[in-house]
């Protein structure tokens, strides 16, 4: 369907020029955004690299990243290490000496935390929900 019909349909539903195109879109994008966070949508499904420096206890993970990490493998571990489900469970649960490859972490807003520290650079495979493409007008969608 074609955004722009969906607009002129809820123009003429709504009719005061108050609510115009630019605005109904705008609602358009807060909706999917709602719906993205609240729901599991396997079209959002994505894997990217989060770079974790020796030493570091963090990372940033990618502007993309919108909710739940599911998956994070490595080349040390390629069928995956722990997720905790939150900071405190990764801090009540490792040493924040200890220093090896990367074996369990948490998400904490749009942070990537580690344990153990890692010795060398690690790259870690971090497959979750992205951020949803914003509806624009003149665009198709499904």
């Amino acid at each position: 369907m074609e955004v722009d019909a969906l607009v002129t349909e809820v123009e003429g539903i709504v009719q005061d020029q108050t609510y115009d195109a630019p605005w109904i879109i705008g609602k358009f994008n807060e909706v999917l955004l709602l719906v993205a966070t609240m729901c599991r949508i396997p079209g959002l499904q994505t894997v990217a690299t989060v770079n974790i420096l020796a030493g570091a206890a963090s990372g940033a993970m990618p502007k993309t990243f919108l909710h739940d990490l599911y998956l994070v493998t490595t080349t040390t571990y390629q069928m995956g290490i722990l997720i905790a489900p939150n900071l405190k469970e990764l801090v009540a649960n490792s040493d924040p000496e200890q220093t090896g490859p990367v074996e369990m972490v948490a998400v904490d807003g749009k942070v990537l935390n580690v344990r153990p520290l890692p010795e060398v650079a690690e790259a870690l495979a971090c497959h979750f929900l992205r951020n949803a493409e914003g509806v624009i007008g003149g665009r198709f969608f499904s």
